[in-house]
C-alpha cells in the first residue's frame, strides 16, 4: 500500500528525508509534491513569482482532491535539488496569501501548518505543509466566475475539461448517472416480453396491480418532466427495446485475435461482432454465443469413470460472471462499449471506467492475492434489477461463486 499522505503530513519530520532527495522525480507522484519560492538578489520575491507559486498551490491541491480519495501532500519551501529554503524570506501578506487556501479554491478542506526544519549548522527553515483529503461530494475548482479545477495524473497537474468534470461527478455519485433524464418515453419503446418476464417474476410484483407505466414510475424507471415522460438512464439501459439510441455506447463487442495479449501488434480482428438492445437481453446473446459459437474452444478428455467428458479451455461460468460484471458496473457516460476479446493465452473483459472503492485509489494494475477489494457498486439501481432477473435457464444474472465452486477452481467472482 503506498504511504498515505496523512500520516507524512502529521509525522512530517520523520518523513523529511523523503522530500529531500536530489530531483523532483524522486518524490513528485500521485500523492505528493514540491515547490521552491525564490528569492531575487534583495532577498525579496517579486509579485509575478508569487503568482506562479498561488497558480501552482491552485493547480495541485484541486489535483489532489479530485482525483485522491487519500488526498495528497504538498510542501513548499524545498527546491528541486533537495535544499530546504524555506519561506522565511516572505512577508506576512505573502504567506498568507499562499496558506488560505479557501481564498483560491472552494469547495476542499486543506489542513496547512508551518514547519521548521533544523539543518546540520542549526539553522532553522520553516516550510509550509498543505494535506488535501479527497472530495467526496463537490468539484473543487477555483473561486473565479470561469472556474478551472485540475485532476492528478502521476506528478502531473491536468485541466479538467467539461467532460472530464462530468465524468469525476459519476465516479464521486456526485449526482447520480443512473437517475438523470435519458430519452422521451413510449410504452412503445419498452421491450414487452422483458417488462411481463418482470412481472411475473420478480418478488413482491406478481401480487400488485399496477398498469406497465405505473410500475415503471414505481421503478424509478420513468419520471415526468416538463418536456412529458422521460426514461431515466437506468430504465433506458434495462427496459427499453433499444437504449442505443439514447447511449449509443451502451452495447457490448466481443472480438478475437489471433495472437497473444501481450503482443504489441496483434494485427486486425478475425472475428468482430457487436451485440445491442437491452442490457439484459444483451447479457442472454452473449451468454448464448459464448457457449455455441465455438470461440471458447470445448476439449474431450477422459474422465476418471474411463469415459468422456468435455472440458472448455476457460470456465464458461468464470467468463460469464466477468462479463455480467462489466454490464452492471461499467461507467456508461463514457464513449465506448464492453469489448470481450479472445487471444490465444487470454479472456480479455475491459470495462469503460475505472474501478470504484469506498477508499484508497485503485492502482492501473494489481493481483487479488495482494489487494482486497470492497464492492461498490457504480450503477445500484441496475444491480438491483439484475439481481432479480433470471435467463432463459432460470439462472439470475448477478450471483456470487464460492470459492469451492467447481466451475471456477482457485478463486471467487462476485
Amino acid at each position: 500500500m503506498p504511504l498515505s499522505p496523512q500520516v507524512v503530513f502529521n509525522e512530517f519530520e520523520r518523513y523529511l528525508s523523503k522530500f529531500t532527495v536530489a530531483t523532483d522525480d524522486d518524490i513528485e507522484d500521485q500523492f505528493f509534491d514540491r515547490k521552491e519560492i525564490r528569492k531575487d538578489a534583495s532577498g525579496s520575491v517579486p509579485s509575478g513569482d508569487m503568482g506562479r507559486i498561488r497558480k501552482a498551490i491552485k493547480e495541485t491541491v484541486s489535483a489532489f482532491a479530485n482525483t485522491n480519495p487519500e488526498g495528497g501532500l504538498l510542501v513548499v519551501g524545498i527546491s528541486k535539488e533537495g535544499v530546504v529554503v524555506g519561506i522565511d524570506h516572505l512577508s506576512d501578506n505573502q504567506r498568507n496569501s499562499i496558506s488560505r487556501i479557501s481564498d483560491l479554491l472552494r469547495n476542499q478542506s486543506s489542513t496547512v501548518r508551518w514547519h521548521s526544519c533544523v539543518d546540520s549548522d542549526e539553522n532553522e527553515n520553516k516550510v509550509l505543509l498543505i494535506y488535501t483529503p479527497g472530495t467526496t461530494d463537490a468539484i473543487c475548482e477555483t473561486t473565479d466566475s470561469s472556474a478551472k479545477a485540475w485532476q492528478r495524473a502521476g506528478a502531473q497537474n491536468l485541466l479538467l475539461s467539461d467532460r472530464d468534470r462530468d465524468r469525476i461527478r459519476r465516479d464521486k455519485q456526485i449526482y447520480h448517472f443512473e437517475r438523470r433524464l435519458a430519452a422521451s418515453f413510449s410504452i412503445d419503446d419498452v421491450n414487452a416480453a422483458l417488462l411481463g418476464e418482470v412481472k411475473n417474476t420478480w418478488p413482491d410484483v406478481s401480487t400488485f396491480d399496477r398498469s406497465d407505466i405505473e410500475l415503471l414510475r414505481e421503478f424509478g424507471a420513468i419520471e415526468d418532466s416538463t418536456d412529458g415522460q422521460m426514461f431515466t438512464n437506468a430504465g433506458l439501459l434495462f427496459f427499453a427495446s433499444n437504449p442505443q439510441r439514447g447511449l449509443p455506447s451502451s452495447h457490448i463487442r466481443i472480438l478475437r485475435y489471433e495472437s497473444d495479449h501481450d503482443d504489441p501488434d496483434p494485427g486486425d480482428p478475425s472475428l468482430d461482432k457487436i451485440f445491442t438492445g437491452s442490457i439484459a437481453n444483451q447479457l442472454l446473446a452473449v451468454r448464448e454465443y459464448l457457449q455455441e459459437s465455438g470461440l471458447i474452444r470445448v476439449y474431450h478428455v477422459r474422465s476418471d469413470d474411463g469415459g468422456f467428458e468435455e472440458r472448455p479451455e476457460l470456465p464458461f461460468i468464470a467468463v460469464d460472471e466477468a462479463v455480467v460484471n462489466a454490464v452492471a458496473h461499467r461507467d456508461y457516460g463514457l464513449e465506448w462499449p464492453i469489448e470481450c476479446i479472445y487471444f490465444r493465452d487470454a479472456f480479455v473483459v475491459r470495462s469503460p471506467g475505472r474501478l470504484l472503492q469506498r477508499s484508497g485509489t485503485v492502482p492501473e494494475s494489481f493481483s487479488l492475492a495482494e489487494r482486497s477489494l470492497q464492492s461498490t457498486p457504480r450503477n445500484p439501481t441496475l444491480l438491483n434489477w439484475l439481481k432479480q432477473s433470471k435467463d432463459q435457464r432460470g439462472q439470475r444474472f448477478v450471483r456470487t461463486l464460492s470459492v469451492n465452486h467447481p466451475g471456477f477452481p482457485g478463486g471467487s467472482i462476485s
